[in-house]
């Protein structure tokens, strides 16, 4: 089931959806799909539907002991780092080199860099969701700043710390099947910019609300995404952030609600 976001108390319509199964290919450089990290941006955030996740690498095993995680923690750090500085195209021998580990301890937890990619991909969706429940907690509370500046500053805390770790990321979510993931974190944005639209402008209707929230955060997400690939040392100049508080506010404007086909 998909559920329509009504913005005033936050209730869903319920109607019935369908799924597709993510595939699941080899690991290879894709072309970029958009996160906040989102894949299929327009799409996921025009129903704003709840999304089944998709299937993903897992690990071998996890961690069950405190020595074990902090090794398959350092391998993570190792992976990321590795990620970040190689792309895509980075061997899991780099990665055990530098977590100072050998490859069969690395082996032990990821059999191959789809395992690996996938529990980073974990780790960032697990903190994107705990930026959401900040989003939601700020937004609602007395004396808020804009919801403009809440947006902009959460997508730049997002891409701004590590631009080049998140683009490769974003280049993998096809590659390994976690667009379903990614389009399940941004429906449940959606939901909260909806909401929070709809008890600033009570006479604005749900469709309004959830248009203007798909024009913010396509907007702000597009923009941020492509200069972090381009040109990454601009994200934490004053003047970009100025740039897309001015996008976010232009956008989060809820009117009529946009022509739909015929």
């Amino acid at each position: 089931m998909a559920c329509t976001i009504v913005p005033n108390g936050g209730r869903c319509r319920s109607h019935p959806t369908r799924t597709a199964a993510a595939k699941n290919s080899s690991l290879a450089t894709g072309s970029p799909v958009a996160l906040a990290f989102g894949a299929d941006l327009g799409r996921a955030m025009v129903s704003c539907s709840a999304v089944t996740p998709s299937r993903r690498p897992e690990p071998r095993k996890q961690p069950q002991q405190e020595r074990s995680r902090v090794l398959y923690d350092a391998l993570l750090v190792a992976g990321a780092e590795m990620l970040e500085r190689h792309g895509p195209d980075f061997t899991l021998s780099d990665v055990a080199e530098r977590a100072g580990v050998s490859p069969g301890s690395l082996y032990q937890y990821f059999p191959d860099r789809r395992a690996l990619v996938g529990a980073l991909i974990d780790r960032q969706i697990a903190s994107d969701r705990a930026s959401l429940a900040d989003f939601r907690r700020a937004s609602s509370a007395p004396g808020t700043e804009p919801v403009s500046e809440l947006l902009a500053d959460g997508v730049l805390r997002l891409y701004g710390q590590r631009p080049a770790l998140l683009s490769s990321m974003v280049q993998l979510l096809r590659e390994l099947g976690r667009e379903g993931d990614v389009q399940a974190v941004v429906s449940d944005f959606c939901a909260a910019l909806s909401e929070r639209l709809g008890a600033e402008c009570p006479e604005c209707d749900d469709e309004a609300c959830r248009d203007a929230a798909l024009a913010a955060v396509s907007g702000v997400l597009g923009v941020v995404r492509e200069t972090a690939r381009t040109q990454p040392e601009k994200l934490a100049t004053p003047g970009f952030r100025a740039r897309l508080v001015a996008i976010a506010a232009a956008a989060l404007r809820p009117t009529a609600p946009w022509p739909r086909p015929e």
